[in-house]
């Protein structure tokens, strides 16, 4: 190799190579990412703070000790207390179906490896993903690696006071496995994660519900986080924006290492109106290394993927996710039969109150500087849209 680099390119880290050696100190706990000539085979560190769990493993009644389990799905009850072992690897799904005060802690491994994927809609209640939270309430998952998830990794439905806390999300390879799905939740908290994925990292979604129970977005932090997008949208409010409201959503303190179609998004395909959302204090970087997204549709297909190319670091848009479609058979068509929604007659969803505001913009050298996009379809228009104090490095 050539080049040596440590991200987050905000914490500073300076490698040296000496000898055939690559030697760097860490400044503090936290997630880091060593590259050896672009982003390919990189090495993740996860440096966790030193903490005692002695209390945790009292409180349990499940506890999966050092060693390989394969429970498959681990149904959690209210008022469940689980532990997992650093040196523990559970093989399968936990799930949080109509429940409350549960909590799942410690520092070891949720492989997904084994879980099935059943069709393409990834909100369905039988997806297995490595964990998932539907209709339950003060929920709390502090601490694990999850790998290799076949479908969206981390998901919570319908569902309030939630935590999600030190996860270190990783080896999602498989296209639709999104890093943190929030969808129709309150009270939400993402903090102190690193999440590298193949499609969106942390987004806030809308499912297309009935429309009587269409539960609102609202009060939700994301802060803290690494996040690494290999596809689709790093940290994003929809494609699914359908809901009573969007509102109050904070994106703050994040290290957005690498971004594929938009770093940070408003992406409104619902019809939802979407306000007070905040982007703050964010730091965005681009490499030489960044290849264009292709979709291979066949074995065969050789198709090019030419670098260095970025994606938008802002983009706000309100395309319909499904617009008017005459075949009968489009997955558009059927959804309508299925849930009994006719979303040609939904009106276009928009957004008001955006703020960006510190934005950092880190761009390599030989990188594609990233364009910005605002763009309200031709029969609606966006409220206001605050930027300031963005700044870029080259």
């Amino acid at each position: 190799f050539q080049k040596a680099v440590v991200r987050p390119l905000h914490a500073g880290v300076q490698p040296t190579v000496e000898n055939g050696e690559v030697c760097f100190t860490l400044p503090k706990p936290g997630y880091y990412v060593l590259e050896l000539d672009g982003y390919h085979c990189p090495l993740e560190i996860f440096v966790d703070e030193k903490r005692d769990f002695s209390k945790e493993r009292e409180e349990a009644n499940i506890v999966f000790g050092p060693g390989i389990h394969e429970p498959l799905e681990v149904k959690l009850k209210s008022h469940d207390r689980v532990y997992l072992d650093p040196d523990a690897v559970v093989m399968g799904s936990f799930r949080v179906d109509h429940a409350e005060d549960v909590k799942v802690s410690g520092y070891g491994i949720i492989c997904g490896s084994r879980n099935r994927r059943s069709g393409a809609l990834c909100f369905k209640k039988d997806m297995e993903s490595p964990i998932r939270i539907e209709e339950s309430k003060d929920v709390v998952i502090d601490g694990p690696v999850v790998l290799d998830s076949p479908i969206w990794c981390v998901t919570a439905s319908n569902s309030r006071d939630i935590e999600l806390a030190h996860l270190k999300i990783t080896g999602a390879w498989q296209y639709n496995t999104d890093g943190i799905d929030i969808c129709n939740s309150q009270h939400v908290r993402v903090h102190d994660c690193f999440v590298h994925v193949f499609d969106d990292v942390i987004v806030m979604k809308g499912n297309y519900l009935p429309a009587e129970r269409k539960d609102p977005e609202e009060d939700i932090r994301v802060e803290r986080c690494v996040c690494w997008c290999s596809w689709g949208r790093t940290l994003e409010i929809g494609y699914e924006t359908w809901a009573s409201a969007f509102r109050d959503i904070l994106f703050e303190d994040c290290d957005l290492i690498h971004n594929v179609h938009a770093a940070m998004s408003v992406h409104l395909g619902g019809d939802a109106l979407v306000q007070n959302i905040t982007f703050r204090n964010i730091r965005i970087e681009y490499d030489a290394s960044e290849m264009r997204p292709a979709n291979q549709r066949n074995r065969d297909d050789k198709g090019t993927c030419p670098a260095p190319w970025s994606g938008y670091w802002l983009d706000i848009w309100n395309r319909k996710m499904f617009p008017t479609d005459t075949n009968p058979n489009s997955f558009r068509n059927l959804l309508t039969k299925k849930l009994g929604i006719d979303f040609s007659k939904e009106p276009q969803g928009t957004c008001e109150n955006v703020t960006v505001e510190e934005i950092e913009i880190f761009v390599g050298e030989g990188a594609m500087p990233p364009p910005c996009n605002i763009l309200p379809s031709t029969d609606s228009e966006f409220g206001t849209i605050t930027i300031s104090r963005i700044r870029v490095h080259s």
